[in-house]
């Protein structure tokens, strides 16, 4: 069995490379080497026709951060305010890599005799709102439907390029839109309030 056996710059030891016992049909194999050195993390991969290039994996899962509140936290004015527990300072290890946040927001609102009781969520990074959509409202809505209550888990997500692999911070950011004449409430019972965020090659 032949082999083609390097000895390492210092003498301390030797690297081989073997053949099979034999090829298929016992053709001769010539493999073509790339000819660049690759990036970090890639692999040798075969394009079948004895070419040799370098390749990332794809759908691979990098990095994965969570975080979550763990307390309740009522709303007193219309300003948009932290949601308590759900910020992350996020560096991707990937310049040409995926990001996707994603989530759930546990919420109770209810209004008066004259007010509905209406609440608005949305993500920032850096301090910008990142979703499409300005913001996700939740509550009873306008007109004559005052005096409502709703409460419920509300879950969104939202997919993005890394576009770089400098740090960021996420966020959760939420107002009361009825100032105090209507109840915000985030985890009222104390969860149900979190975000993930996910790194992926695709």
């Amino acid at each position: 069995m032949s082999e083609i056996k390097l000895t390492a710059d210092s003498g301390g030891g030797t690297v081989s490379l073997k053949a099979p016992a034999t090829t298929t049909s016992n053709a001769a194999v010539p493999f073509v080497l790339p000819v660049a050195d690759g990036s970090a993390g890639q692999y040798l991969k075969t394009d079948g026709s004895k070419n040799l290039g370098w390749s990332s994996d794809s759908g691979k899962l990098l990095q994965r951060k969570y975080v979550s509140a763990g307390s309740q936290q009522t709303l007193s004015t219309t300003s948009w305010t932290d949601v308590t527990g759900i910020t992350y300072d996020f560096t991707p290890v990937s310049a040409s890599s995926k990001i996707m946040i994603y989530g759930c927001f546990n919420a109770y609102v209810s209004g008066t005799t004259s007010y509905h009781g209406l609440m608005a969520y949305k993500l920032q990074k850096d301090g910008s709102s990142i979703n499409s959509h300005a913001e996700w409202k939740i509550g009873s809505g306008y007109g004559s439907n005052t005096g409502a209550a709703s409460q419920g888990q509300f879950y969104y997500s939202y997919v993005e390029d890394s576009g770089g692999t400098s740090e960021r911070t996420y966020k959760m950011i939420a107002q009361n839109q009825e100032t105090t004449n209507g109840a915000a409430i985030i985890n009222i019972y104390g969860g149900g309030t979190w975000m993930f965020i996910d790194e992926y090659l695709t």
